[in-house]
């Protein structure tokens, strides 16, 4: 099994456009190569929502209002949510896309 994670700063689902728009794209062209994909991303509640072609991770972010100092802060849960799922799922490979500054994509990729 291939997992991907996709992490997004906005909720796909809550805000449309932008960040989450790039998400669920990303999200789709993962899962039509044969990742199972998890999006994760902040939200004002915990859930978890399966869209059909990825499952959202929604956790909230309790320091919001810091704006990006926020997203720093937080970094770890979204660590702690990857963890547990790979923990959970046993992947041969494991991907992880962020968008960062700019558009700019940040990858990662491990094998077994």
């Amino acid at each position: 099994m291939k997992v991907a994670f996709v992490i997004s700063g906005k909720s796909p689902r809550d805000m449309s456009g932008g960040l989450g728009t790039y998400a669920y794209n990303v999200a789709r062209a993962m899962r039509d190569i044969g990742f199972r994909v998890y999006i994760i991303g902040f939200s004002d509640r915990d859930e978890v929502v399966d869209t059909g072609f990825a499952t959202l991770i929604h956790f909230r972010n309790p320091y919001s209002r810091l704006l990006g100092l926020g997203a720093v802060l937080s970094a770890s849960r979204f660590v702690k949510i990857m963890e547990e799922v790979l923990e959970r799922e046993s992947p041969r490979i494991s991907s992880c896309i962020a968008p960062g500054s700019g558009g700019s994509p940040a990858a990662g990729s491990r094998n077994g």
